[in-house]
């Protein structure tokens, strides 16, 4: 008997035998059929940074040429994203977030089956495309003290951006009684406290990475610290001869912090008396037959703080 092989697909060589009525019949043939392997064509897909899982159908392609029924039965990936597979589709998730603002190119390998011992391999090549990520501003706090000059402060040490965009202060709302700036440098914020404030201060902010922004509040506590009491100048007229008289120099005295204030000391070099009545007023008596000028150094006090005025006292001749 001879042999003749016939290098075809199977189903091809049978349905020929079927159609010239041959099959079954007794021809002292003998036939070697080949079952043909399958082809996997390589895939291409595209997604955007941070998006949902995507379904890649890459048997759509593929092709048998015995009409075998494809399956995927493995999947080789090393990527940064997620990579599962059923026997009909490779799913693909990506990163939430990469570095930078370059696409990403992934790659997966899969293998596909004809359920015959065929197999081939093909390859999914996937571009994720970088998504702007909008940066974190980190709330902020500084000290200062009450009356401080000028301060400049940083408030983007601790922000982020996970593209690592440069980031910049594109604002800042202040409604506040000192003044507050963007820095030249676009990066800290100039603020001056107004002059005898203390208590806390909030200003807003807003990063920018040149695309997106975000808020964020730096809060700003001034710490008290004491004023000095201020002593106003004060005049007093009288009569020669006129008796022992209390004159109040504290009406026109101020304290910023509204301390009580009081006459602590009194220096008097004249020919009259001058003493402190209950350390808010001060007794002057002038001298028999004095009239002319006299002049009082008296200190005001705040309870920590002193300032001095004087009180010219004008008697006039009889």
């Amino acid at each position: 008997m001879s042999m003749i092989t016939l290098d075809l697909p199977l189903r091809q060589i049978l349905r020929s035998l079927k159609w010239s009525g041959l099959v079954g019949a007794c021809l002292g043939l003998a036939l070697s059929a080949h079952a043909a392997a399958p082809v996997a064509t390589d895939d291409t897909a595209t997604v955007a940074e941070g998006s949902a899982s995507t379904v890649v159908n890459v048997l759509t392609n593929d092709t048998d040429a015995d009409g075998d029924t494809l399956t995927i039965t493995a999947a080789s990936y090393s990527g940064v994203g997620t990579i599962t597979f059923s026997t009909s589709s490779l799913s693909y998730e990506p990163p939430s977030d990469f570095s930078g603002q370059t696409d990403l190119t992934e790659t997966v390998t899969y293998t596909i089956s004809d359920g015959n011992a065929g197999t081939d391999t093909g390859t999914l090549t996937i571009t994720v495309t970088a998504v702007n990520d909008t940066p974190v501003a980190v709330d902020d706090t500084e000290t200062l003290t009450e009356d401080d000059p000028l301060t400049t402060i940083t408030v983007l040490d601790d922000d982020t951006d996970a593209d690592s965009d440069s980031l910049t202060v594109s604002a800042v709302s202040y409604s506040g009684t000192g003044t507050a700036a963007i820095n030249a440098d676009n990066a800290r914020i100039d603020y001056t406290p107004a002059a005898n404030f203390n208590g806390t201060d909030t200003i807003t902010y807003t990063v920018s990475d040149g695309t997106a922004t975000d808020t964020g509040t730096l809060t700003i506590i001034v710490n008290a610290v004491n004023d000095a009491p201020v002593a106003v100048d004060d005049t007093q007229t009288l009569t020669e001869g006129d008796p022992l008289t209390n004159i109040t120099v504290l009406d026109d005295d101020t304290d910023a912090d509204g301390d009580t204030l009081s006459v602590s000391a009194i220096s008097y070099s004249g020919t009259g008396n001058a003493t402190i009545n209950g350390s808010a007023t001060i007794d002057y008596t002038p001298s028999t037959d004095f009239s002319g000028t006299d002049t009082i150094t008296y200190t005001v006090s705040d309870g920590t703080a002193t300032d001095t005025g004087t009180l010219t006292i004008t008697v006039t001749p009889v």
